[in-house]
């Protein structure tokens, strides 16, 4: 029992003399450097070297396109209208119609058009359209999930190039269900999408000439 006390108060004179030293916290560093050190590390040794090279080159492909992608829509705000689903700039080429339109019935068939909105600013982008009793109408779904409805309603100067010709025209957002209903059934028989009535969330705009 005396070998045990004086065994004790041995060891914690040396204790408190390595701790006035400083040797203490060194030495617990030093367990703690090597206790890192053991931890297993973890290694590419066992993926083969195929499968290491197809993960790579995966990695590499995506940053790629990644890149790719915000080029071309970096790209694409200077570009005269959007390059396919990338909103474009200002609404260049084409010949410019001074004469009010007021019958769009020559447009029906034609697939989309390209729309400038925000004349501050401009932005372009590629939609559908329909002409119902000659009147041209530019529908969206989901239109507050979008930018350029919102951009419209604050500022209805618009420009549209169809056919290769361009008009300056004035947007002005539909509210009369009824008319809402006949653009729902319009939009159906044009692009085959629907069931003729109204969608939740949808907008209209009707275009018309500047006053």
């Amino acid at each position: 029992m005396a070998e045990l006390v004086i065994g004790l108060v041995t060891r914690t004179e040396k204790t408190k003399y390595l701790v006035a030293t400083g040797e203490y916290n060194k030495m617990i560093d030093a367990r703690s450097a090597g206790s890192f050190a053991r931890a297993p590390v973890p290694s590419l040794e066992g993926v083969p070297i195929l499968l290491r090279r197809i993960l790579r080159a995966a990695f590499l492909a995506v940053l790629v396109v990644i890149a790719a992608l915000v080029g071309v829509g970096v790209f694409a705000r200077f570009h005269d209208g959007p390059i396919g689903p990338f909103p474009g700039g200002r609404l260049v080429a084409g010949a410019p119609v001074a004469a009010p339109v007021t019958d769009w019935s020559f447009a029906a068939a034609i697939g989309t058009l390209e729309l400038e909105v925000s004349p501050d600013h401009p932005r372009s982008v590629t939609t559908w359209f329909v002409v119902v009793d000659g009147v041209l109408y530019v529908p969206s779904a989901s239109a507050a999930k979008k930018t350029w409805p919102g951009l419209v309603e604050q500022d209805g100067r618009v420009r549209v190039r169809v056919d290769g010709k361009l008009y300056e025209l004035q947007a002005t957002r539909v509210s009369d269900a009824a008319i809402g209903k006949h653009l729902s059934e319009a939009v159906t028989a044009k692009y085959g999408i629907g069931d003729g009535q109204p969608v939740e969330g949808a907008w209209a705009f009707a275009l018309s000439p500047r006053p």
